[in-house]
């Protein structure tokens, strides 16, 4: 079924009017992808500014969460100098700012000398001498400082500072508010309703280019950190979107959103997810993949309506017809163009002329065969009536001599009627069964050469073996002259029977051999002294070269002989051939 559809694309026509289409279509293709090329630079460029948005969307929590922690730090700072006297006042201060704010760990005060004195919760704890206390006074008590440990908490915490001025504007300690990470950072489900809204992560780092938070174990965050750049970089760069590979390889979007000053937010996303860009990537191969398929099928259609169907509705016409179908092998067209139907019936006139030169050429060749049986037939008859005559001298002459000569004769031509009413049995058929013609000319042999005093029998070993005329007939006539050398040689009435085999030793190859008594060897080589058996051993020696033949006289014991000839078996030929091999023969 998939190779009679596509066979109209493989005939040529179809295939040279999609190129001839593909060509007259190809500015606008390229035309077309270029302005989806330009699309898509477009669509990448608002999909990396949306991501700026994206990404201010999915940490709004953790923005005003770190904007409200600095806002109570600023807030504390600013009413500090006033309550930081009263350590109840201060201690109750905290308290409430603490319960107001339930996500933050810690709100207190930790003076000059590292002591924190005045925290939420009435905690106590000394920061002196601690790297996070170091960070956060190096800064003037203005920078957000990530603690992997918590001193007081015991856990991941974000310390968001503020510096404590005194009325004489000298520096008088630190307002802290302390923000767990676990805070900043809950799971996000990915739905399907809103895929693109959950990043795949969301870090915080300072100025410095310091990992500060994330919303994935930090393992992941490093994993997902932009190849191309540091985050010191990033941080110079200000709020800005673009395209790199993450450390596992994948392509995918980054946004930098500044919180602070000295806050940055890096929104990582996957590319493709809710985009819509792995289709508009491939949508230029997509348009020119679609304008050649129509282009294809269009002038598949169209090559088949018009033109390969109704050649296909001639070459089955013409298969049935040289298949030997004579039939439904005219053709039937259904509204063909006038060149087509030009062609069908051209082809309709050469088929009725061809049907009439076989109907005459059938007449010819039955003519031919019943002349051909007729000469058979009439050749026969002629033998059996020269026979007939040779019978009524060989009765009338008293010279043994002459006697013995004809009576040569008779047998050579009753051997010879013999073979020729096989032929007009046979006549018309390109090969003979071996089998039948050595069987009746063995009959007529035994027929003319046997007995009363003799007890002679031959033993047929004939496989079955269809040969050309002009392979049969020589055949036949050795066998009529080597036969009779045996059957004369016989001295006695308990001999071994003369047995006459014919086989195929290989694909071609085939023997022709009679073993017999070895009184018969002088007849077969013509050296009895005889004219019969001289004329014999010529015949013998030119049937071989007819067959392409080679003969051996073989020596089986000192009572048997053997003939043997070997030839290679040819294939059957046309009348014509039979006929002229027909005529070298009776030459």
């Amino acid at each position: 079924m998939l190779r009679r559809f596509l066979w109209p694309f493989r005939t040529g026509l179809a295939r040279r009017l999609t190129t001839i289409n593909i060509l007259a279509l190809l500015p606008l293709l390229l035309l077309a992808a270029l302005l989806t090329r330009e699309l898509f630079k477009e669509y990448e460029s608002n999909q990396a500014r949306a991501a700026l948005g994206m990404t201010v969307r999915a940490a709004e929590p953790e923005i005003n969460l770190i904007r409200a922690a600095r806002t109570l730090s600023e807030t504390l700072a600013a009413i500090a100098p006033g309550v930081l006297r009263d350590e109840d006042s201060c201690r109750r201060i905290m308290d409430l700012a603490a319960a107001s704010h339930p996500d933050f760990s810690l709100v207190g005060y930790i003076g000059e000398d590292g002591m924190m004195t005045c925290g939420s919760h009435g905690r106590e704890y000394n920061f002196a001498g601690t790297d996070l206390l170091a960070r956060m006074t190096q800064s003037g008590g203005a920078q957000t400082t990530l603690a992997r440990v918590g001193p007081v908490s015991g856990v991941p915490v974000l310390s968001v500072p503020s510096a404590v001025m005194r009325p004489d504007g000298t520096p008088g300690g630190l307002i802290v508010v302390s923000v767990p990470q676990h805070v900043l950072h809950t799971d996000r489900i990915k739905s399907d309703d809103e895929p693109s809204e959950v990043p795949e992560g969301l870090l915080t780092f300072d100025s410095e280019g310091q990992l500060l938070t994330t919303s994935v174990v930090v393992p992941r965050a490093l994993q997902l950190m932009p190849q191309g750049r540091e985050l010191s970089e990033l941080a110079q760069m200000g709020s800005v979107s673009f395209l790199d590979t993450d450390f596992t390889g994948t392509e995918r979007s980054y946004a930098v959103v500044p919180l602070t000053s000295e806050l940055f937010l890096l929104g990582i996303w996957n590319r493709e997810a809710g985009s819509g860009l792995a289709a508009l990537r491939v949508s230029p191969f997509l348009i020119f993949g679609l304008v050649l398929i129509s282009c294809f099928t269009a002038a598949t259609l169209a090559a088949d309506r018009l033109v390969t169907r109704h050649v296909r509705s001639l070459a089955s016409a013409m298969e049935a017809f040289a298949s030997g179908s004579r039939q439904s092998y005219r053709s039937t067209l259904h509204d063909p163009p006038a060149e087509i139907a030009v062609l069908a019936e051209a082809y309709d006139l050469m088929t009725e002329t061809i049907q009439r030169e076989e109907a005459e050429l059938e007449d010819l060749l039955r003519e031919k065969e019943y002349l051909l049986r007729e000469v058979h037939h009439r050749t026969g008859n002629s033998m059996q009536l020269i026979a007939s005559i040779l019978r009524m001298h060989i009765r009338e002459t008293r010279d043994p001599v002459q006697k013995g000569v004809l009576d040569h004769l008779y047998g050579r031509v009753m051997i010879l009627s013999t073979v020729h009413l096989g032929l007009y049995r046979t006549s018309g058929v390109s090969s003979l069964d071996m089998q039948r013609l050595f069987n009746d000319v063995i009959s007529r042999v035994d027929l003319l050469h046997s007995r009363p005093e003799r007890n002679r029998s031959v033993v047929a070993e004939i496989e079955t073996l269809s040969l050309p005329p002009q392979q049969a007939v020589p055949m036949a006539l050795m066998l009529s002259e080597v036969l009779p050398a045996f059957y004369s040689a016989y001295s006695d009435e308990e001999a071994d029977p003369v047995v006459v085999h014919l086989s195929m030793t290989s694909d071609h190859n085939a023997v022709f051999a009679i073993d017999g008594p070895a009184g018969a060897l002088p007849r077969l080589n013509g050296t009895d002294g005889t004219v019969p058996s001289q004329i014999g051993a010529r015949l013998l020696r030119n049937f071989v070269r007819q067959l392409d033949g080679e003969m051996d006289l073989i020596s089986l014991s000192p009572d048997r002989l053997r003939f043997e000839m070997k030839f290679t078996a040819r294939a059957p030929q046309s009348s014509a051939e039979d006929e002229a091999a027909m005529g070298r023969i009776g030459a």
